[in-house]
């Protein structure tokens, strides 16, 4: 077997095996992220409109946002990106100095990575 292939073969056996003791840690603390989940629920509740944060000196800090609805903000108009590709440049150009159309930079956002996890 090739350097490169022993080499992705073990990587792939470390990641099986971390993923194992995860899970693994998960089936045998379920009751306590029962718990921790129940206790989070019964946070949000008590939290009413307000959010807070409490305090334990030497152990750390509990912060607890409120459950927020949706909220209707308006309607809003919205450029079909592709029409407004498809019209000349003049035309453009002038919903742009009209004020009608602005151009702006849109991004992704970052994203750190996740881990999810099912157990049965």
């Amino acid at each position: 077997m090739a350097k490169s292939a022993a080499a992705a073969k073990r990587r792939e056996s470390d990641r099986r095996a971390l993923c194992e003791d995860l899970l693994a840690l998960r089936i045998k603390h379920a009751a306590v992220f029962a718990q921790m989940d129940g206790l989070k629920a019964s946070l949000i509740v008590a939290a009413g409109a307000e959010g807070y944060r409490e305090v334990f000196a030497g152990k750390g800090q509990v912060t607890v946002a409120a459950a927020k609805g949706k909220e209707f903000k308006g309607d809003l108009p919205e450029v079909e990106p592709a029409a407004f590709h498809a019209l000349s440049d003049a035309k453009r150009q002038k919903l742009i100095d009209d004020g009608i159309v602005k151009l702006v930079p849109v991004w992704t956002r970052d994203f750190h990575g996740r881990v999810d996890m099912k157990t049965f």
